[in-house]
């Protein structure tokens, strides 16, 4: 593949500075540590099945969520929950909350009550691993974690920077494809815990010759803000916008229906594409399944601290055109084929794709992009 060399410019906008263009950087994260690592490769090709002698009807399941309703991982993994809770049996209680101090609070209320597992879906797990020890009776399943070396604590790595990549060169493709400027643009919330998606993506927008740009929003729930931004973005020369932050995300995908047609969005999640007619693509992260499979393997024993992975080569972390109207056609073969060719080359290591934005800036200058 052609890799076309440019000089490297990573926009990041902030909803205060949009008028005016502001630009900005994007704030380095570690990488978690090496862990006991539990791949959902290997959880997908044995999906633990209930039944057996074991009774899990006694087993208590405490879930610590952010707010419902967002179409994205917060409701898959629910569902998830909900499927284990149907086939265990077992007791299940939800605190549900956007402050972080409640949901910290709820997992030691859980603890202090007994529950064998508390599912975290917010990184806390730098508050969680300060009292963790103290139960070790309770064990802790904590979604974008990065501890690895607390016994009763299990980190959940969804390798967004993986599928990202494949979202950024589609997206910058195809706004080439459409007339567009030769960019890539995805709207997202925070830095911090987006940071693998926000640096995979520009990395793939870099392989295949195009700036990214990528706009944080601040709020994981304000669809309104998504929208505001989204349309600027159109509105500035892009086709196809990613949106990548919860709720707000639904805001890009109603700020495309509102365009003329030719310009499209890109979602998340278990795909979205029911959420928006130009919804024309999206990553895929089938959350409810690989939760499903890892509170199960908790629950009999298989899995205990460390890091349990989701990515490309397990199946539960992916990339696809839209199956909906029309789009797999839209979409030139060879763009199909420039994808399916960058996830083998992540898949067999080829490509590795960063996670923040020291590995961005080292890749960039590896690959001479």
């Amino acid at each position: 593949m052609k890799k076309v060399l440019g000089i490297m410019l990573f926009l990041t906008l902030t909803i205060s500075y949009l008028a005016g263009c502001g630009g900005g950087s994007s704030s380095p994260t570690e990488a978690p540590s090496s862990g006991t690592v539990a791949s959902t490769q290997e959880a997908d090709s044995a999906v633990p099945q209930p039944g057996g002698e074991a009774d899990y009807s006694k087993l208590k399941l405490g879930h610590v969520t952010a707010p419902l309703g967002d179409r994205a991982q917060m409701d898959a993994i629910k569902l998830g929950l909900d499927r284990f809770v149907d086939e265990s049996g077992c007791e299940y209680s939800m605190v549900e909350s956007s402050n972080p101090e409640d949901l910290v609070q709820g997992a030691r209320d859980f603890a202090q009550a007994g529950f064998d597992i508390v599912v975290i879906t917010q990184s806390i797990d730098a508050l969680v691993a300060e009292f963790a020890p103290d139960y070790p009776d309770t064990q802790f399943l904590i979604n974008f974690g990065t501890t690895g070396d607390v016994p009763n604590i299990t980190s959940v790595e969804m390798l967004q920077n993986q599928m990202a990549f494949l979202c950024g060169a589609f997206n910058a493709l195809m706004n080439k494809e459409l007339g567009g400027v030769e960019r890539s643009a995805m709207v997202a919330a925070m830095r911090g815990s987006l940071d693998p998606a926000v640096h995979g993506f520009m990395a793939g927008a870099k392989w295949v010759g195009c700036e990214p740009t990528v706009v944080y929003t601040g709020d994981f729930n304000d669809p309104a803000k998504g929208k505001e931004v989204a349309l600027q973005l159109y509105n500035g020369g892009l086709r196809v916008v990613w949106g990548f932050a919860g709720q707000t995300g639904q805001g890009v995908f109603s700020a495309a229906d509102s365009m003329p047609e030719g310009y499209y969005c890109m979602g998340g999640a278990d795909g979205q594409f029911d959420l928006s007619e130009r919804m024309i693509a999206s990553t895929i992260q089938d959350n409810s399944l690989a939760y499903y499979t890892f509170v199960w393997q908790i629950a009999r024993g298989e899995l205990r601290g460390g890091f349990a992975e989701i990515s490309l080569l397990g199946g539960s972390c992916d990339f696809r055109v839209s199956p909906l109207h029309g789009y797999s056609e839209l979409v030139p073969q060879q763009i199909q084929d420039t994808i399916v060719e960058l996830k083998e080359m992540i898949i067999n290591g080829e490509i590795a794709p960063p996670v923040n934005i020291e590995d961005y800036n080292k890749f960039v200058l590896d690959h001479n992009l």
